[in-house]
Formats: C-alpha cells, structure tokens, sequence
C-alpha cells in the first residue's frame, strides 16, 4: 500500500474522494488525481503529494466487542518531494512542515492544519 500525506490546500479533493461511486468508477479520474511511478516500489504513488511512503502489511489486529481493525505496516520506501525537504548542517533531511502543510482528519467533514509550526532544541 501506499500512505500519502495530503495538505491543507487539498482538503476539498481529499473529501472529494469519498464520493459514494457506482461500482468500476474511479475515485481518481472521478477527482482527476494522478499517478506517477514510485521509484523502488511496485505500486505508483499519487503526482499530487508531496509525501508518500511505499509500505507492505505487516499485521492485522481485530479490538473491542464491535471489532476495529488496527492496521500495521513496514515502511519499505520514502518519496519526498525537494519542495518540501533539504539537508542540514550534518547532511540530515530536514522536512519543512510549514511547506507541507500537512492536513489532519478530525472526523466526518471536520480536518485541521498546522498553521504555526515551532522547533524546541533537543537535549544533549
């Protein structure tokens, strides 16, 4: 599978995907996403985002009386597109979060954003 990180400028497309579609529609020409290969994995990734991670399942886990299904998979490859990213002084990737500008779902049509991201030094 692959697990794309959408931003807040793509909240109206994102909502669009959950268009109830007749069966054999599709939700990407439905909302005119696009493909692209995703180089060192076998499935393509969306042109759209600039995030995306090329993962394979690694377990299932059923919880709760009225089962929820809690999906856990392995990281196997990392798309980032050079808007969002650079390297640091120690040649460390260094992902902007005020270019991504990652959008969260809340819940049913509610989302949020990060409107003002900070950095705090780590100790030593």
């Amino acid at each position: 599978m692959v697990i794309h990180i959408a931003s807040a400028e793509q909240a109206e497309l994102v909502t669009k995907t959950a268009a109830t579609l007749a069966h054999g529609e599709s939700e990407l020409v439905d909302s005119g996403l696009t493909t692209t290969a995703f180089n060192g994995f076998s499935l393509p990734r969306l042109a759209q985002c600039d995030i995306a991670y090329g993962c394979e399942l690694y377990e299932i886990k059923e919880l709760g009386d009225v089962p929820q299904t809690l999906i856990f998979v392995e990281v196997k490859q990392l798309y980032l597109s050079d808007t969002v990213v650079s390297q640091d002084a120690k040649d460390r990737l260094s992902i902007a979060a005020d270019k991504v500008k990652p959008l969260a779902r809340l819940g049913g049509g509610e989302y949020a954003s990060i409107t003002a991201p900070f950095s705090l030094k780590r100790p030593d």
